[in-house]
């Protein structure tokens, strides 16, 4: 496992670990509590405001998994930095973990991954940009803008007329980065504007993970660049 160690997956994961200094010859000595920064099969990080060396090692006690069970492994210390609070950050890298325990620790940490990943995906982030419309029952392309915008659905503001049902294939593209969306959608909701036009929202067929992702990407890149814009206006 060592060879391989920096190609397992981390995962930002923050839960409190019981810590055990292992003395030269292996007894355990003082007890401490720490909370981790990160987690993978081939190891740890965790904060802690104990002085911690490179070289030391440490009995750990984690809970995993939903429902938590508890995982007991030994590791040593391989890298400390000083955070800012003062605090010791400590890369710890596991001696050894038996396949049932590396099975669960990376069970735990790509549960931890999609459920960041669904919780990215339900953000929501202010998007002015053109979208083109085609359905059955328009001849021509309808025009709208993004009012905004999540990996699942966009909301529109249009002069068109939709109704909760239609089916519409939607293309959107980046005013000023290298982004094409083109997916099919389904409209789930409109409400009416006091100027005649209408607000409508869309859900998106579903996405693949590679498309969802460069969603996701565009949208924070996008609204980065409408919020310095509007910095540099209003000074």
């Amino acid at each position: 496992m060592d060879a391989n160690r920096r190609q397992f997956f981390r995962m930002m994961m923050r839960f409190p670990v019981a810590c055990r200094r292992l003395r030269p010859g292996g007894e355990a000595a003082e007890r401490f509590d720490a909370e981790t920064v990160d987690l993978s099969a081939g190891g740890v990080r965790i904060v802690t405001d104990r002085p911690i060396s490179p070289g030391d090692r440490f009995e750990l006690e984690m809970r995993l998994g939903e429902p938590p069970t508890t995982l007991d492994a030994e590791a040593h210390v391989v890298r400390v930095e000083t955070a800012h609070d003062g605090r010791s950050v400590c890369a710890l890298a596991f001696d050894s973990l038996d396949p049932v325990a590396e099975r669960r620790v990376v069970g735990a940490v790509f549960a931890e991954e999609r459920r960041a990943a669904e919780a990215r995906s339900r953000v929501r982030l202010s998007l002015w940009l053109p979208v083109i419309c085609r359905m059955p029952r328009h001849s021509e392309p309808v025009r709208a803008r993004t009012i905004d915008l999540t990996a699942d659905e966009v909301r529109l503001l249009t002069v068109a007329r939709f109704t909760p049902g239609d089916r519409v294939d939607v293309e959107i593209r980046g005013a000023e980065a290298a982004f094409e969306l083109s997916t099919a959608a389904l409209v789930t909701s409109v409400a009416d504007e006091q100027d005649g036009r209408q607000i409508a929202t869309l859900q998106f067929d579903r996405l693949d993970r590679a498309t969802r992702a460069s969603v996701l990407q565009f949208v924070f890149a996008e609204e980065k660049r409408q919020a310095e814009r509007r910095l540099l206006e209003d000074t």
